[in-house]
């Protein structure tokens, strides 16, 4: 019998201290300031994968896209953190400035974005610079945890 309530307890404890773990998993990172900024110095080119790095507090990316003729600007939509998935989205799109007549050269634009976070990253990022020449990449972030 004591056997049994040893084992019985030792279960109890492996599932309360699993089932907190699972718990910590299920956070939500906030955004709590984005930066974006255009002309900056990257190495890179519009048919090149756009770069993402995490810091401490933040998720950089950075590369080169087409925006297609000088009409239109280059524009970043509001990252979107998806809590379920914990996955940020980071989506570079163009704008047209309303000018009728545009000179039919294509500008390519470099970038930098910087998501600032209240504390936990994402686990997974995904940048998407708009066609015609844009590109997409999805990056998970190194946890340190075994898969």
């Amino acid at each position: 019998m004591n056997r049994r309530q040893l084992l019985a307890g030792v279960g109890l404890s492996i599932s309360i201290g699993a089932s907190g773990c699972i718990g910590n998993l299920n956070r939500a990172a906030e955004i709590t300031n984005v930066e974006f900024e255009t002309g900056v110095g990257v190495d890179k080119r519009p048919d090149d994968d756009p770069r993402v790095r995490f810091s401490d507090n933040a998720v950089y990316a950075s590369g080169v896209y087409s925006t297609g003729d000088m009409c239109y600007d280059a524009h970043l939509e509001e990252p979107v953190y998806d809590v379920e998935d914990d996955k940020l989205h980071i989506e570079l799109t163009r704008q047209h400035d309303g000018r009728d007549e545009c000179e039919e050269v294509d500008e390519a634009v470099s970038y930098r974005v910087i998501v600032h976070f209240e504390e936990e990253l994402p686990a997974i990022v995904r940048v998407a610079e708009e066609p015609p020449v844009g590109s997409e990449i999805v990056k998970e972030r190194d946890t340190g945890l075994l898969p």
